[in-house]
């Protein structure tokens, strides 16, 4: 988290003038911590916090700026930090996380949405075995017995109509009609 040396100056007390003298005197020593913000803001963030406090208890001995900088500077040298410095990550390594966590968040979407057309599939399957009869769903085969059901039942009422349309004495005829609706009857 990166907060504005208005800020700093708030939580330490120091005068904002004054803080932003002993930034630009010490802008090497700082960059590690130092971003740009809105309109061109300084930022520093929390790691920056131990050497604004190293900078306070230095002015309160009523130390001029060139003192603190060199005491400051000195500090950092000898390995004395104020604060255990933690590098920033490079902008590469930001990009690269956030990227990373937006991927793993779209993964995560992709594997929900996944489950759920699963489930759909399933529920659906479980329906057409109920509308089936649990005879499975080769509705292709159920298709095409029905249509040879049709036909025959089709085939069935011609002969009918063919037997009764015949005459009384057309007892040849007759009795091939009676033949093939005994055939049809049987299964085909």
């Amino acid at each position: 988290m990166s907060v504005t040396l208005k800020e700093i100056s708030n939580q330490t007390g120091i005068q904002l003038d004054f803080l932003r003298q002993c930034v630009k005197a010490l802008k090497v020593e700082l960059e590690p911590f130092q971003e740009r913000g809105k309109n061109n803001a300084v930022l520093l963030d929390e790691n920056s916090l131990g050497i604004m406090e190293k900078i306070k208890s230095l002015k309160d001995r009523d130390l001029s700026i060139s003192a603190i900088v060199r005491t400051i500077k000195a500090d950092l040298e000898t390995d004395e930090k104020p604060t255990q410095t933690i590098t920033k990550p490079s902008l590469d390594d930001r990009l690269l996380e956030a990227e990373k966590a937006r991927y793993q968040a779209e993964l995560g979407r992709l594997e929900a949405e996944n489950q759920t057309i699963q489930n759909r599939y399933d529920g659906l399957k479980k329906n057409l075995l109920l509308l089936t009869d649990g005879r499975g769903y080769e509705l292709e085969d159920i298709i095409k017995k029905r249509e040879e059901e049709s036909l025959l039942k089709g085939e069935k009422q011609a002969l009918l109509n063919d037997l009764n349309s015949l005459s009384f004495w057309n007892i040849k005829r007759r009795k091939k009609l009676i033949a093939r609706l005994l055939e049809i009857e049987k299964g085909g």
